[in-house]
C-alpha cells in the first residue's frame, strides 16, 4: 500500500484507519523509495488490532524497462540503507526538473513549485507531475498524461535512478528485509524478469495481484514452488478507484502462512 509519503493520496494514518475499516489485520506500507511514512502508520496502529509491517517498493530501471522490488520487515534504522534511499530521492528531484523542462519544450508549461506542493514533501514521482497537468486542464486524467507525455516511451520521459535488480535486492537484504518481485504480470517479459530476480536472490513473487489473470497466477505459483519462493500478494493501493477501496482485495486468495514465511525469511538477513 502507498501513502502520501510517495504517490498515494491517503496519509499514513489514513491508510491505517481505512485498513481497519476494511477489516484487515496486517498491512505493509510500501511507499516508493522511502520508509518515511512507516513510523507514523505504526504509531496510528499502535492501539488497534492492526499490525503495520515496515516495507518499501524500490524502483529499478535500465534502458528498456522499469522493475519494482518490494521489501518487507525492513530495519528502518539501517543507516546505509537510508543513505542509499536519500541518493535515489535526490535524483528523483533532479528528474522532476528535467521532466518539467522537457514538457516546456513540448509547449506544456507547468510549475515545478506546484509539483513540490502536490507531493507535500514526499518523494516526487511521475503521478505527482500528472496531477499538476490534470489540475491545469492540460489533460483530462493521469492516464492521459502518461499516455501522451510521461510513459517510458513518451516524449517527456526521463529515466529513473539506474538501479539494477540485484542492487535493489542486496539493499533490502542488507537492511534485514525479505525481497519480493512486485506484480510480475505488468512486465513485457515476465518470465525473463522472474528468472533474473531468482538469479539475484529474490525471496518471493507477488503472485496474488489484482491485475493477474488466473492462468498467469497458476504459472508463477508453479515457478515460486519450484524455486522455494514465497507467494505473496497485495492490493497496491494508491487511492479509491471509482469510489471503491480495494485494500485487501487479494487477502482471501493468499496462503495463511505467507506472513510467517516472510518474517522467517527476513530473519535470515537480520541475524
Amino acid at each position: 500500500m502507498h501513502s502520501t509519503a510517495s504517490d498515494g493520496i491517503f496519509s499514513p494514518s489514513e491508510v491505517v484507519h481505512t485498513a481497519i475499516t476494511c477489516g484487515l489485520h496486517v498491512i505493509a506500507l510500501t511507499d516508493h523509495d522511502t520508509t518515511n511514512g512507516v513510523l507514523t502508520a505504526q504509531t496510528a496502529a499502535s492501539q488497534t488490532p492492526l499490525q503495520v509491517i515496515p516495507g518499501i517498493e524500490i524502483g529499478c530501471e535500465d534502458a528498456l524497462r522499469t522493475i519494482d522490488i518490494l521489501g518487507y520487515f525492513i530495519d528502518l534504522q539501517n543507516e546505509d540503507f537510508q543513505n542509499q534511499l536519500i541518493d535515489i530521492r535526490t535524483y528523483r528531484e533532479r528528474r522532476a526538473e528535467l521532466i518539467v523542462e522537457k514538457l516546456a519544450r513540448l509547449g506544456v508549461n507547468i510549475s515545478l513549485e506546484r509539483v513540490h506542493a502536490i507531493s507535500e514533501g514526499a518523494a516526487i514521482t511521475r503521478p505527482h507531475i500528472a496531477r499538476v497537468m490534470v489540475e491545469k486542464g492540460i489533460v483530462p486524467d493521469n492516464q492521459t498524461a502518461f499516455n501522451r507525455y510521461l510513459a517510458n516511451d513518451a516524449p517527456a520521459y526521463v529515466p529513473r535512478f539506474r538501479l539494477t535488480i540485484p542492487e535493489a535486492i542486496t539493499m533490502i537484504h542488507q537492511a534485514g528485509g525479505a525481497a519480493v518481485l512486485a506484480h510480475p504480470g505488468r512486465y513485457a517479459s515476465p518470465t525473463k524478469v522472474i528468472g533474473e530476480a531468482i538469479v539475484a536472490g529474490v525471496d518471493g513473487l507477488e503472485v496474488y495481484y489484482p491485475d493477474h489473470a488466473p492462468e498467469f497466477r497458476q504459472q508463477i505459483l508453479k515457478i515460486a514452488a519450484e524455486n522455494s519462493l514465497i507467494a505473496t500478494g497485495g492490493s497496491d493501493f494508491h487511492h479509491p478507484e471509482n469510489g471503491t477501496i480495494r485494500m485487501g482485495i487479494e487477502a482471501t486468495n493468499m496462503p495463511t502462512d505467507t506472513l510467517s514465511k516472510l518474517r522467517e525469511r527476513a530473519t535470515r538477513y537480520s541475524a
